[in-house]
């Protein structure tokens, strides 16, 4: 069992396509507590060490194209100008689920 979903093959099952409706029903899950609990948790951590965003000087949000990815905007250590020209530096940080690494088997 996984996250509350029992997993059963085709064959088990006698149904050809519960296996991608489990996997549909998982992810789906996995996006709303993402949303709902992970996202809430973070942004409390990080307003705890860096106080609550001034200026949007920091940020954590679902990103818009991945459901199951959070964006974290850092604040910058340098002035804008110390970037200059350094334009693979980005003040932001990925957090995705273990979806891209994960292979699921039924």
């Amino acid at each position: 069992m996984l996250g509350g979903y029992e997993a059963q093959g085709a064959g088990a099952c006698g149904i050809v396509g519960r296996p991608a409706k489990l996997i549909d029903e998982l992810m789906v899950d996995i996006e709303k507590r993402i949303a709902d609990n992970m996202l809430p948790a973070l942004r409390g951590a990080i307003a705890a060490q860096l106080g609550e965003p001034i200026k949007d000087n920091w940020s954590i949000e679902v990103d818009a194209k991945d459901p199951q990815t959070l964006n974290f905007h850092y604040p910058a250590a340098l002035t804008a100008r110390d970037y200059l020209g350094v334009t693979y530096i980005t003040h932001r940080v990925k957090l995705e689920s273990a979806r891209a690494a994960m292979a699921i088997t039924l």
